[in-house]
């Protein structure tokens, strides 16, 4: 389920010594050894009334991350995972909030609101996912 919301923004060359003729696999067909660059973007437009006003709320979520098939089987695939950047955004009346992983301003960096995300920066997790159902079974890291 996680994996089906990828979005491929593009791919690494093969790691040096990786097989000529990785494993194919259904459904998901992750290759071994082969490093590609994905983001996942989160939107969510919310509009709500109250004590008479209408208010307009949008936020916006974007994580790029690198993904690494390290075992492959017609079964199971496991997936080492660095997340490279984070950014996220909430505009709304009254409210602006920002944090960009990638600021160097360590004062830009403490918005109350997100800052947090500051610490998935260069997280790495392993996941293990059934390739033909994209059932994710364990994360760990």
């Amino acid at each position: 389920m996680v994996l089906a919301l990828l979005v491929s923004v593009g791919s690494a060359s093969r790691l040096a010594g990786a097989d000529e003729s990785p494993a194919r696999v259904p459904g998901y067909d992750f290759s071994g050894k082969q490093v590609r660059t994905y983001a996942y973007e989160l939107r969510q437009d919310v509009t709500f009334a109250s004590a008479g006003d209408t208010l307009a709320y949008s936020t916006r979520m974007l994580w790029t991350f690198v993904l690494l098939p390290t075992a492959v089987t017609a079964e199971r695939v496991e997936l080492g995972v660095t997340i490279l950047t984070v950014k996220a955004t909430m505009e709304g009346p009254a409210s602006h909030h920002a944090f960009d992983s990638t600021e160097r301003d360590s004062d830009r960096r403490r918005d109350p609101l997100f800052a947090h995300l500051g610490a998935l920066a260069g997280a790495r997790l392993v996941i293990v996912v059934d390739p033909r159902t994209g059932a994710v079974s364990a994360v760990s890291g």
